[in-house]
C-alpha cells in the first residue's frame, strides 16, 4: 500500500509542477547549446536542451565552456557565454497590447543580444541599465564592472552617476565599478570586438 501513497504523492507533485509552469508566460525557446545550461525558478532547476521552452521569471544559467541562445518570443535572441546568468523578468508580446520587449537582469558573466524591434526593452545589470531600442550588443565584464559594445541600432546605459548614449555600430563604454557614471563612448579597436564577440561564439 505505501508505494501505492508514494506513487499518488509524486504524481501530484509532477501536476504541481506542471501547473506552475502553464501559470507563467512562455517567453522563448532554445535554439542552440554548447556545453551545460540551465533554467532556475523557485529554488528547483531544470536542464535545458534544444527545443525546450523558457518561462518567464526563469534564471537562465550556463555552465564551463558553455554557450546558450535562446529565442524570445518577440523575435528577440539573446546568447549567454559561459558561467553565465541571465534572469528574463518580462515579456509581453499580445495582440491587444502595444509589443514591449524583454527586461532582462544580468546576473553575471557575458551575454549577447539581437533585439527586436519593440518598445521598453531593457538589460539590467548590478551596475548599470541598458536601454534598448531594435539593437544588437554584447556585455559583460572586460575592463571593468560591466563593458557595452554597439554592434547595431542605438542605446543607452544608464547608472545613478550618469548616462551615455551608443548609436554608432562599434562604439563601446566602459563602467569601472559600481555607483559610477559609464565612461566615455569610444570605438572599440578590432581586437577588443573580436576578444568580446568570442565570449558568445559557438565552437
Amino acid at each position: 500500500m505505501w508505494w501505492k501513497i508514494l506513487a499518488g504523492a509524486i504524481t501530484a507533485m509532477m501536476v504541481l509542477v506542471g501547473a506552475e509552469a502553464e501559470a507563467r508566460q512562455v517567453v522563448g525557446t532554445v535554439d542552440r547549446i554548447q556545453g551545460t545550461a540551465s533554467a532556475l525558478y523557485n529554488a528547483e532547476e531544470r536542464p535545458l536542451a534544444v527545443g525546450a521552452e523558457v518561462y518567464q521569471d526563469d534564471a537562465l544559467n550556463t555552465g564551463a565552456d558553455a554557450r546558450l541562445q535562446v529565442t524570445l518570443i518577440d523575435g528577440s535572441q539573446l546568447t549567454l557565454g559561459e558561467n553565465a546568468g541571465m534572469l528574463v523578468s518580462d515579456l509581453i508580446v499580445a495582440p491587444d497590447a502595444r509589443p514591449r520587449g524583454p527586461v532582462m537582469s544580468l546576473l553575471k558573466g557575458v551575454f549577447a543580444l539581437s533585439a527586436a524591434r519593440t518598445t521598453g526593452a531593457e538589460i539590467k545589470t548590478p551596475v548599470a541599465t541598458i536601454g534598448i531600442r531594435g539593437t544588437q550588443l554584447w556585455g559583460g565584464p572586460l575592463a571593468g564592472a560591466l563593458d557595452v559594445l554597439l554592434l547595431e541600432g542605438k542605446i543607452d546605459v544608464t547608472t545613478p552617476a550618469g548616462q551615455v548614449v551608443l548609436d554608432q555600430p562599434g562604439q563601446g563604454t566602459v563602467i569601472a565599478s559600481a555607483g559610477e557614471a559609464p565612461g566615455a563612448v569610444g570605438v572599440w579597436s578590432q581586437e577588443k570586438v573580436a576578444w568580446a564577440v568570442a565570449t558568445v561564439s559557438f565552437r
